[in-house]
Parts: C-alpha cells; sequence; structure tokens
C-alpha cells in the first residue's frame, strides 16, 4: 500500500516489485523477549517457516497471558480489560519506539 500511495509502483508492476523482504525467519524455541526484539526491528518474523507473525500478534498474545494471570489473581473481570489495554499500548510503544530509532539509525 506504501507504494502505491507514494506511486513507486502501479497495479500494473509485477508482484516481484512489492513483495516484503524484511521477513526475518526464527524458531519456535524462540523466547517471548527474543521474539518482541526481532519485531521491533522487522514487520514479520516467519516461525518455523510456516507461521507468520507480527507485533498485533505478540500484543494480543501478552494481553491473553495478562488477562489469565489477572483474572487468576483477583478474579475480577472488569478491571481486566482496562489493564490489559494499557499494558498492550506499553508494549506497542516501546516497539514503536525501537523501531522509530532503528529506523533513524539506519538514516
Amino acid at each position: 500500500m506504501t507504494k502505491l500511495v507514494k506511486n513507486a509502483v502501479t497495479l500494473d508492476n509485477p508482484i516481484a516489485d512489492i513483495v516484503i523482504r524484511d521477513i526475518r525467519h526464527i524458531s519456535s524455541s524462540v523466547g517471548v523477549n527474543e521474539l518482541a526484539r526481532v519485531l521491533a526491528r522487522t514487520r514479520y518474523a516467519l516461525v518455523d517457516r510456516k507461521t507468520l507473525l507480527t507485533v498485533d500478534d505478540l500484543v494480543q498474545f501478552m494481553g491473553t497471558k495478562l488477562s489469565t494471570k489477572e483474572t487468576e489473581s483477583k478474579g475480577d473481570v472488569k478491571g481486566l480489560s482496562v489493564f490489559t489495554m494499557a499494558a498492550a499500548g506499553i508494549v506497542t510503544a516501546g516497539l514503536a519506539t525501537g523501531a522509530f530509532f532503528l529506523a533513524k539509525h539506519k538514516n
């Protein structure tokens, strides 16, 4: 979409002109911390050459883990959504900040 908006390609260009090449291949044995580090640098991670992950997937996973912990410890489901959204926002902001500084450093 970015290339189309910037008129870098047209609908007549071959798909090879728009294929994303910055996919990082990782193993399913990699920890969540390492996955977060990888996704701060690239848009996508391909796990075991069969599952494509994005930052959104990581935030959703973290929200699920936080909601499970919160429900187990408090049993309070109403306060959970606010806590989960706050945690997801913090993770996303951290990843976005890291990506910004990496992109700025490359220039």
